[in-house]
C-alpha cells in the first residue's frame, strides 16, 4: 500500500505531539517563574486557532454541506461541561479528586485520539492547515499538562501520551474512506472541546498569568494565520 506524503507528514506531527506529551507529563515546573508566561502564550495561541483558524474553517465547510453539521460544534462545547457537572454533583468531597482525574484521562484520550483523525484529515487536504493544526495541538498540550504533577507512572504517562498517535494511525491505515460531514463532524467536536477546555480550564484566572504574553500568543498566531491566507 503506497502512503501519500500527507498521510506521512500527519503521522509525523501526530508522533512529535506523542513526545511533547510524554515530556510535559514527565516534568515538574509548577513552581518555575517562566511557566506562567508560557502557559499564558499557549493559551493566546489556543483561543486564537479555535476561534480564527478552526471556527472559520469549520463554519465555511458546514454551511455548504448542512447547518446542522454545527450541532457537533455545541456538542463538543457541552458534553466536556455536563460530564464535568455530573461528576462535581453526584460524587463526595474525598472522591472528587479521583473521579475528576479518571474522567479527564479518559476524555482526553479519546479528545485527542479525535485530533489524531482530525490532524490526518487536515493535512490531507490541506498541509498549511495540518500544520496550523500541529503546531495549535503542541500548544494546547502544553498548557494542559505543565500546570499538573508529574506522573511518577512511566508506562501511565506512555500510554496517554499515544491518543493523538494512535488516533492518527486508525484515519491512515483503518478508517480511510471517511464522508466528508463524518470528518466535519469531528472538526466541529474539536472545536467545541477546545473553546470549553481554553476558556474553562486554561485561561489563567485572578491575578495568575501574565497578560502581556496571553497578548503576544494572540498577536502572534493571529500575524501567522493572515500570512498564510487564513484571515
Amino acid at each position: 500500500m503506497v502512503i501519500a506524503v500527507s498521510a506521512l507528514l500527519s503521522l509525523l506531527f501526530a508522533a512529535i505531539v506523542m513526545a511533547v506529551e510524554y515530556w510535559s507529563k514527565k516534568i515538574d515546573v509548577r513552581h518555575k517563574r517562566y511557566i506562567e508566561k508560557l502557559i499564558s502564550f499557549s493559551a493566546g495561541v489556543s483561543i486564537t486557532y479555535a476561534l480564527l483558524g478552526l471556527l472559520p474553517f469549520f463554519a465555511e465547510t458546514a454551511l455548504a454541506i448542512d447547518k446542522l453539521l454545527f450541532f457537533s460544534l455545541v456538542f463538543g462545547f457541552a458534553i466536556h461541561h455536563i460530564v464535568e457537572k455530573k461528576i462535581y454533583q453526584y460524587n463526595h468531597r474525598f472522591q472528587l479528586l479521583k473521579v475528576i482525574s479518571l474522567e479527564e484521562n479518559i476524555f482526553y484520550y479519546i479528545y485527542h485520539f479525535i485530533l489524531g483523525i482530525v490532524l490526518v484529515t487536515l493535512t490531507q487536504q490541506d498541509m498549511t492547515a495540518g500544520i496550523l493544526l500541529f503546531v495549535s495541538i503542541i500548544f494546547y498540550t502544553i498548557i494542559h499538562n505543565l500546570p499538573q504533577e508529574s506522573y511518577k507512572n512511566k508506562l501511565k504517562a506512555l500510554f496517554l501520551s499515544t491518543s493523538t498517535l494512535v488516533g492518527a494511525i486508525f484515519a491512515v491505515f483503518i478508517w480511510t474512506q471517511r464522508a466528508l460531514w463524518i470528518e466535519f463532524s469531528l472538526i466541529g467536536m474539536a472545536t467545541g472541546v477546545v473553546l470549553f477546555t481554553v476558556t474553562r480550564h486554561h485561561l489563567p484566572f485572578g491575578r495568575k498569568g501574565d497578560v502581556r504574553y496571553f497578548i503576544l500568543g494572540v498577536i502572534s498566531y493571529t500575524a501567522l494565520l493572515i500570512l498564510k491566507g487564513y484571515v
